[in-house]
């Protein structure tokens, strides 16, 4: 049955006939009815899956008109070429891509007396190494240590024993002044020993005495 209703301003009226606009079905009503959202032509169900999205269609009022799966493009590879600095390629069914060989010889480069040379090319990979001699300069020995034979000798101090030692073209600055003095007891000066070198092939003792 359709009541009396009132206005905000306090008047009265009665409902003689309720229409039912766009979306909605049951009226019009005059009396008494249901009102219901429309049936669209979307089928009820789930949309969308792994392999599907759901395609919609959405009206002025917010509602989906139409609904359907479009399946996701799923190619095939019908073909794998392997690029710079890969091999295995160009495979069309099954097969490896591995990285290509580069000419490098496996091993460990560089030591304590020679340093590693090495070619890289734009994709990080070594492609030639090399051990080189370290160049030894002057300013390189001084204050340096070094192992002639079994003796450890280091250069700009003081060295206290050396063993069988070869010097081509040496030069021996650590010398006694002419002026030096020696004991008395050490006269006549008797030297207390030699030191035997080769210098130029030949073999030479040089005596050194006791101070």
């Amino acid at each position: 049955m359709l009541k009396t209703v009132s206005s905000a301003g306090g008047s009265t009226g009665t409902v003689t006939n309720i229409a039912t606009g766009t979306g909605l079905t049951g009226g019009p009503i005059t009396t008494t009815g249901t009102i219901s959202l429309a049936n669209t032509a979307v089928t009820a169900g789930s949309y969308g899956t792994s392999a599907f999205t759901p395609q919609i269609t959405v009206d002025a009022q917010g509602r989906i008109t139409a609904a359907s799966n479009v399946a996701i493009p799923q190619g095939t590879v019908t073909s794998i070429t392997a690029g710079t600095g890969l091999s295995g390629g160009t495979i069309t069914s099954t097969g490896t891509i591995a990285i290509a060989t580069t000419g490098v010889t496996a091993q460990t480069y560089g030591t304590a007396a020679i340093v590693s040379q090495i070619t890289v090319n734009a994709q990080g990979q070594i492609t030639s190494a090399a051990n080189v001699a370290i160049a030894v300069t002057n300013a390189n020995l001084q204050n340096a240590s070094a192992t002639i034979g079994n003796t450890v000798v280091t250069l700009g101090s003081t060295v206290t024993t050396l063993g069988n030692v070869t010097l081509a073209g040496a030069n021996i600055s650590a010398t006694t002044a002419a002026s030096a003095t020696f004991a008395t007891s050490s006269l006549p000066l008797v030297p207390a020993g030699y030191i035997s070198i080769l210098l130029n092939g030949t073999t030479v003792k040089i005596p050194y005495y006791a101070v």
